[in-house]
């Protein structure tokens, strides 16, 4: 079945064919091979070929090839020249190929008539260009190959065109054969179709059901489902009705495969035989890995004769193998594989997955062949017995440390089904009672959690013989009080915690789990307090019971945080301490390596270890990227992000926010919202940070979460003093303050503390009431010290140093002065990145010696060569000991004289390295930096670079400059300007300046990627505004000179490109501005996959 063709789709695709169809109109001929996997739109793309090609005035023959005994070898080759014969009439030219052909048909196994056919078809195309379609080209015969094979150099340089379908992989030698030897001469053309990208499965949704076109959750799930398939995806839109029901759950949306579909694989399937068919049955059973060595024994057959079936299998394109190894399989698509499945009764799919499991059970003794959850999948998938739950039995209690939760939930599920069919009581009221913690660790669960919590309330209480200790009721009630915390019925939760805990009775077990949750309800109201004591009374209990932590290990996170909240830095250590023991013992769960992380991510942020942090955070995602049930990871990194990069640390929100919100989680919302607004913050994105707040306010009211409500109030504070100044702003700043210092009489906590009196204290400056200012910093730099949080210290140390600037070089009480301030805030700092407020206050530090354009004794060239001038000598580009050399000292001036942590650095630089290697690699490299200017500059030239506890700077005692900020400050200043001939003068001094891209060699590293585009952006933009000048004052040759520049660097500008034609035009140029416009036309297409827009094109019709 072929899938319709779009205009939407495949856009680049079809530029590329038109360009060959083009090519071959001209005499330039050859081969296109259109390659591709089952469904991916070859026959389609091959029809608008044609009639693209008829379009362009080519004859066009077209055919197919069916394979195997389908069709004789003749039959395509014969359609093809029958069809250039009755197109062509009673042309002379077409007379030698009618006889060679009626020749051949008498005798079609003598393939070496066929041969002379070239010589009658290069005649005829030289009349009219040829183009020879062959649809299923991977089905040919040998015969037709090699015909081609041979006929490779003469089409070369004739206007004759194949155009070739083939489906991929390429099994054939001999046809791998000839596409190699046809590309490696010049003479084909590969163009390989993959997935549809999530975008184009959108415009085919929006194209054959325009209702649905909306539906982003839609469009993700089908793109996720087919993998992009547009085959399958067309399939399942001809059945839209299925996606009108509005009841049906994201998880149930696509997962029903039309009859068509169905039908049409199923068709493909019968053209096998009946023993291939019953291996495909086999197959079907195995969802992931396939391996190859049990097939003999699970057929009753031997090696070679699967082995012949396998490839028979593999020439169907469903299966392939894996990495390469021929010992093992998988399905290349899951919808083929369900299809298949589905096909085979209910009965006989049990009876076949039973029998695998034995196998693989038996195999085992051996050494795995698959891993566990494979295995245990095919016992989930059989008829339930004895054996069959005991099996489950114990996979389950393996896979409680090691799996995810939503595998976990489908093992229980089909566990809790096996022991109700067998009536096992004991197991089924256990299992009723595990899976709401279960359904409450996904993020689509909560809901689902709740009503499986009744049930097995229900079912404890029918039963009351199945819990004697009342273990499972405790546990129960833990998992639901929970639920109803995130749904914003916390006070029901704990009244009922409450009254099990005053029945007493309970064991320390039992006792811990109830105070754990307990804890768990105070901090979803911000009393962390209260859930800091009850957490640290569980660990003087339970420390020593690692058992007993493995299954309530993930408490321990909150352990340590809550203790870091409340500076208790002794309990966070020796929590820790002991968690990394217990990690590294050979019974750990694997999850704990994940836990460790986190954990260790915390302190190392607590205490101001940045790149400590970084390496932990970045250790967590690709496991978040597999685990979908905690938001840990997105927090890990989001701090890691917040001050380094908050539009990014903003998507991070973003991502975060639509899974809690997927999960009904109201209190987890509204903690994600503060983060969204504090990235919208940090971004200076002010109005929807102050909406964000909004919502935030909203849900931390209905929820009645005191913290949420305070880091709220304490938020729209800062942007009332970040914002411009007016009293009204002023007044909100103090009265949210005032909030917050009302809503910590309860909490207590130092963050808040620090934060309400920095604050204070910036609010008090702003007013010009320096002395409270400065004595509300010195109480938040006492507070900040006594608890410790590094960043909070340097945030206090820095609005300390604010006011004593404001004083005029008055000192604090205890002698300390704003240098010395400012410097201390640098260094706990650096560790997080640069606060908004750094930038605030930023100023020129008296060890840079700023002075006016002329006089600098240090001149620094990053703009093209890296050069270092002093005074009268140089140090030029091949004076530096190594590239990595240039690159550390390049990233040392960038921070314009600010403090780098040397574990920063190593990050950065030596990426590929453990940190201890790193280490002694940055030592290496910082020593040859100083090597290189002593040599070139002299040997007070090595000193520049200092070296303080830890943290490197750039701190030289001569006045120097860079010419990448006189750029960007003169660039800045220029377009500033509103006098045009000011303007167009301060551009001229900007631009000559910029005699290249900064660092192009570094450009992608993450130390440089942002100065490299920010400053590119900025010359182009001079550029432009140059031209535009230009164009203004009716200097045409200059608008040509600078649109030209600026069309070298980005040929995609189209302000640039409409200058230049109307530059050209101006000069009676009208050849050059179409050019102009050509290669716009052409940029666009190719870079960006998009037209010249409505502007240009009137521009360029008008010409």
């Amino acid at each position: 079945m072929e899938t319709p063709f779009l205009p939407q789709l495949r856009a680049r695709e079809r530029g590329q064919v038109k360009e060959w169809l083009q090519q071959v109109a001209q005499g330039n001929g050859g081969i296109l091979f259109i390659t591709g996997d089952w469904g991916m739109g070859r026959s389609s793309l091959l029809r608008d070929a044609m009639a693209r090609a008829m379009e362009c005035g080519l004859v066009v023959a077209d055919t197919w090839c069916r394979g195997g005994h389908g069709e004789p070898a003749w039959m395509p080759l014969a359609t093809l020249m029958e069809q250039l014969l009755r197109h062509f009439g009673d042309d002379p030219l077409t007379q030698p190929l009618a006889e060679q052909l009626q020749h051949w048909m008498l005798f079609p196994q003598s393939w070496h008539i066929p041969a002379q056919f070239i010589r009658p078809l290069r005649a005829m195309a030289r009349k009219r260009a040829l183009l020879l379609c062959i649809d299923d080209f991977h089905l040919a015969s040998d015969h037709l190959i090699r015909l081609i094979q041979g006929w490779l150099s003469g089409v070369r340089f004739e206007p004759i065109g194949w155009l070739l379908t083939v489906c991929t992989p390429v099994e054939r030698p001999l046809l791998y054969e000839l596409m190699r030897r046809s590309e490696e001469h010049g003479v084909a053309r590969t163009l390989e179709l993959g997935p549809l990208s999530l975008e184009e499965t959108g415009n085919l949704i929006a194209a054959w059901r325009p209702t649905l076109a909306g539906d982003e959750r839609l469009v993700q799930v089908l793109h996720e489902r087919t993998r992009g398939s547009p085959l399958f995806l067309v399939e399942i839109l001809r059945h839209a009705e299925r996606w009108e029901d509005k009841g049906r759950t994201q998880r149930d949306l696509a997962q029903g495969i039309p009859t068509s579909l169905r039908g049409m694989l199923l068709q493909r399937a019968q053209a096998l035989s009946t023993r291939e068919r019953e291996l495909l049955n086999w197959l079907s059973c195995f969802e992931g890995e396939i391996p190859v060595e049990i097939l003999p024994s699970l057929l009753n057959a031997s090696e070679r004769r699967v082995s012949q079936w396998l490839n028979k299998l593999l020439q169907t394109g469903w299966l392939e193998h894996v990495h390469g190894q021929q010992h093992t399989l998988a399905w290349r698509h899951p919808l083929t594989r369900e299809a298949i499945y589905e096909a085979i009764p209910a009965a006989q799919r049990a009876r076949l997955h039973r029998q695998i499991a034995e196998q693989l059970e038996t195999r085992s003794r051996e050494g795995a062949l698959l891993p566990d959850e494979q295995c245990w999948l095919h016992w989930m998938r059989s008829e339930p017995d004895e054996t069959v739950l005991t099996r489950l039995w114990e996979a389950r209690q393996q896979a409680r440390l090691r799996s995810h939760p939503r595998f976990r939930l489908e093992l229980l599920e089909a566990c809790l089904h096996a022991a109700t069919v067998l009536g096992d009581l004991p197991k089924r009221v256990r299992l009723l009672c595990e899976r709401p913690h279960l359904m409450f660790c996904l993020p689509d669960g909560l809901l689902r959690a709740l009503d499986a919590s009744q049930q097995a309330i229900a079912e404890l209480e029918a039963h009351p013989e199945c819990d004697p200790d009342r273990s499972l009721w405790i546990q129960v009630h833990c998992a639901r009080a929970g639920q109803l915390s995130q749904l914003g019925r916390v006070e029901e939760a704990r009244t009922t915690l409450q009254t099990l805990l005053q029945q007493g009775g309970w064991s320390e077990s039992q006792q811990s789990m109830l105070e754990l949750t307990l804890a768990y309800l105070h901090a979803c109201q911000g009393e962390l307090r209260t859930a800091y004591t009850l957490h640290r009374t569980v660990w003087q209990r339970m420390r020593t019971e690692m058992e007993w932590w493995q299954r309530w290990a993930g408490t321990l996170y909150y352990t340590l945080r809550y203790a870091l909240a409340c500076g208790d830095k002794a309990l966070a250590h020796e929590v820790l301490e002991q968690f990394s023991d217990w990690a590294v013992h050979p019974a750990a769960p694997p999850a704990w390596k994940e836990l460790w992380h986190l954990m260790q991510a915390e302190l190392a942020y607590f205490e101001g270890r940045g790149a400590e942090q970084l390496y932990h955070a970045r250790a967590v995602r690709p496991m978040e990227s597999e685990v979908d049930t905690s938001l840990l990871g997105y927090e890990s990194w989001f701090q890691t992000l917040l001050y380094r990069d908050p539009t990014e640390a903003l998507h991070v929100a973003d991502r975060a926010l639509t899974v809690v919100r997927q999960a009904i989680g109201y209190e987890r919302e509204a903690e994600w919202l503060v983060y969204r607004a504090q990235a919208l913050l940090e971004a200076e994105r002010f109005r929807e940070a102050h909406q964000t707040l909004q919502e935030a306010r909203r849900l931390a009211h209905k929820l009645n979460h005191r913290l949420i409500l305070t880091r709220a109030c304490l938020l729209q504070a800062q942007l009332a003093l970040l914002a411009p100044r007016d009293q009204e702003l002023e007044k909100q700043a103090h009265n949210q303050l005032a909030t917050a210092e009302s809503l910590n009489a309860a909490l207590v906590l130092p963050e808040v503390e620090i934060e309400t009196r920095r604050l204070h204290s910036a609010l008090s400056m702003e007013q010009g009431n320096l002395d409270a200012a400065l004595e509300q910093a010195q109480q938040a730099v006492a507070c900040a010290n006594a608890w410790g949080h590094a960043f909070y210290r340097g945030i206090a140390s820095l609005q300390l140093a604010t006011v004593l600037l404001r004083t005029s070089g008055q000192t604090a009480p205890n002698g300390l002065t704003a240098q010395a301030a400012l410097e201390h805030a640098e260094s706990l700092l650096s560790g997080y990145g640069v606060p908004i407020w750094w930038r605030r206050i930023q100023q020129p530090r008296p060890a840079m010696k700023w002075v006016s354009e002329r006089g600098w004794e240090i001149e620094v060239c990053m703009l093209g060569d890296v050069r270092v001038r002093f005074r009268a000598r140089e140090l030029t580009p091949d004076g530096w000991v190594s590239p990595r050399t240039r690159a550390l000292f390049c990233h040392l001036i960038l921070t314009q004289g600010r403090p780098l942590h040397a574990d920063t650095l190593c990050e950065q630089h030596f990426t590929h390295l453990d940190i201890e290697r790193a280490r002694v690699n940055l030592q290496t490299t910082i020593s040859a930096v100083r090597r290189s200017l002593r040599r070139a500059l002299g040997e007070e030239a090595g000193e520049w670079l200092r070296y303080d506890s830890g943290f490197y700077r750039w701190a030289p005692e001569h006045s120097w400059t860079a010419d990448a900020f006189e750029f960007e400050r003169i660039a800045r200043d220029a377009l500033a300007l509103s006098d045009p001939h000011a303007q167009q003068e301060r551009l001229e001094e900007a631009l000559q300046i910029y005699r290249g891209d900064l660092l192009p060699e570094f450009a992608e590293e993450e130390w440089c990627l942002t100065h490299y585009h920010r400053l590119r952006a900025l010359y182009l933009e001079c550029l432009l505004m140059r031209a535009q000048l230009a164009s203004l004052m009716g200097h045409h040759v200059e608008v040509i000179e600078y649109g030209e520049r600026l069309l070298e660097h980005d040929p995609c500008d189209e302000a640039a490109a409409r200058l230049l034609m109307q530059a050209y035009r101006a000069l009676g140029r009208r050849a050059d501005a179409l050019q102009v416009y050509a290669r716009c036309q052409k940029a666009l297409a190719e870079l960006l996959d998009t037209t010249p827009s409505e502007p240009t094109r009137q521009l360029y019709e008008s010409l």
